[in-house]
């Protein structure tokens, strides 16, 4: 059961969101047809229902992830402690040294997807940084991070089933940040293999040679 004007507790890729619902809308039903567009203003609603709750600061949860309705005999810290335990194995899956390919996807579910098939023994692709919606300019700017680290190939983004802002694209082209876009999870893989042949092509190769110290020959008198 859900209530207008109660608090919530959500989850963002940093840290656990509190907010206080300002109203609960639910769609208008004029039996068997859904008003479109029209929406009711609910004290409650209980079972399944879908609803639009309006609060401030859930703009930034992250889709796929639950929701949690503060109740009077709950522990707001152990709601804490359970919304985040959603995203516990995505971190677990980003590479300590920060080296790897930048992860994008649309929800929580495609991201897991993406990230369990990227640790896969035939794949192996580490993961430096995770982001779930749209790709914008931040997110260029800390893929970038990888070419200050002279790890020109980790450069990338891996954008499953998400669109690219055009400002995030001019960027991406300014700094040498590449952008790879599917919505199917081996197209992103058969890009990235592709576009590491091309960087190992062009990546110069220093000449190997041994060189001997000259003789000095010396003429006794």
């Amino acid at each position: 059961m859900s209530h207008d004007i109660a608090q919530t507790v959500s989850f963002a890729l940093d840290m656990p969101r509190i907010a206080q619902a300002l109203c609960c809308l639910g769609l208008a039903i004029v039996e068997p047809i859904v008003m479109n567009g029209q929406y009711l203003h609910h004290k409650e609603v209980k079972a399944a229902q879908g609803i639009k709750i309006s609060a401030q600061g859930l703009e930034n949860a992250v889709a796929g992830t639950s929701l949690h309705v503060v109740g009077p005999d709950d522990d707001l810290d152990e709601l804490k402690e359970e919304v985040m335990g959603d995203i516990e194995s995505i971190f677990d899956s980003i590479e300590k040294g920060g080296e790897g390919v930048y992860v994008q996807a649309s929800t929580l579910g495609s991201l897991e997807a993406l990230l369990s098939f990227l640790k896969t023994d035939a794949v192996q692709i580490p993961v430096s940084a995770i982001n779930i919606g749209p790709v914008h300019k931040k997110d260029v700017m800390r893929a970038g991070v990888m070419i200050e680290k002279k790890m020109k190939k980790f450069a990338t983004i891996l954008a499953f089933d998400v669109p690219v802002s055009r400002e995030a694209a001019e960027l991406a082209e300014e700094m040498g940040v590449k952008i790879m876009t599917a919505d199917i999870i081996y197209h992103l893989f058969d890009q990235f293999t592709e576009y590491l042949k091309q960087v190992q092509y062009h990546q110069p190769v220093m000449p190997s040679c041994r060189c001997r110290k000259p003789m000095l020959r010396y003429d006794v008198m």
